[in-house]
């Protein structure tokens, strides 16, 4: 699953035989500074929050892994350097 819209950071969610892959990628911009967090929960709860400059290229930010054990939720925001909420989105599994 990814998210379509015109967020400033896209994120890919694929599942692969026993395990979940997320990729976070930057997409181009003109300098403007996003926070976002992502967090999953399930068996275990993992959260981190990082900062991105957008630039002039698409760039992955980061990518992770987790276990494909139902139930599982991912929970995604992003929010403008003055900490205004301009996406959110959870994917389920």
């Amino acid at each position: 699953m990814t998210s379509r819209d015109a967020s400033p950071i896209l994120l890919q969610t694929e599942r692969h035989a026993g395990y979940v892959e997320l990729t976070l990628e930057g997409r181009p911009g003109h300098g403007e500074r996003y926070v976002y967090t992502v967090e999953v929960t399930g068996k275990s709860r993992s959260r981190n929050s990082a900062s991105y400059i957008a630039g002039a290229k698409p760039h992955v930010l980061g990518r992770t892994r987790f276990p494909d054990e139902v139930p599982w939720r991912v929970t995604f925001t992003i929010a403008d350097g003055a900490g205004r909420i301009l996406h959110k989105e959870t994917v389920a599994g």
